[in-house]
């Protein structure tokens, strides 16, 4: 159905064409201004907003029995189908989910070790940073006893030759 003009469109839904212009200006209404810069209101919009079958004072429908929506019959094979559609829905989501807990699994798996394995690292550097000997090593003690010997004879022997006059014997 080709598009209505305000006009043609307030006379369809029995509103008057301000009333339609406060629903366009509002967003309620949605149209779309022509080529001849009228406002172009497609019928399907216009009666979604203003129904047809209402009159001003919305009783028109008040007199009509109340029904309930009547469900569609049902399709045995239809129905058939969507039963194996969940069923395989149902096999991909399960196949789905130990697929997650597996790589879970092994996530964790990776955190564990990653974790020990940083935590030894962290052991070696606090080890090297704070590392300080609290007891000379026993090749430094014999340096030094070797050097303090040393030392001893060395000034023994400027001893001795002191006493002798300085000559070489």
């Amino acid at each position: 159905m080709p598009a209505m003009t305000l006009n043609e469109a307030a006379k369809a839904a029995k509103k008057s064409k301000s009333t339609l212009l406060d629903a366009i200006s509002s967003g309620r209404l949605s149209a779309d201004r022509g080529i001849k810069n009228q406002w172009q209101i497609d019928p399907a919009e216009l009666f979604r907003v203003y129904p047809a079958n209402q009159s001003r004072t919305n009783t028109e429908n008040q007199n009509r029995p109340h029904q309930e929506p009547q469900e569609p019959p049902l399709n045995h094979q239809n129905i058939e189908v969507l039963h194996l559609q969940i069923t395989t829905l149902e096999a991909d989501l399960m196949k789905e989910k130990r697929e997650r807990e597996r790589e879970r699994a092994d996530l964790e798996t990776i955190i564990t070790r990653e974790t020990a394995n940083a935590d030894h690292w962290r052991q070696q550097s606090t080890n090297l940073l704070t590392y300080q000997p609290k007891t000379r090593s026993l090749w430094l003690v014999g340096l030094g006893v070797g050097f303090s010997v040393a030392v001893m004879l060395a000034a023994l022997g400027f001893v001795v030759w002191k006493m002798t006059g300085g000559n070489p014997p």
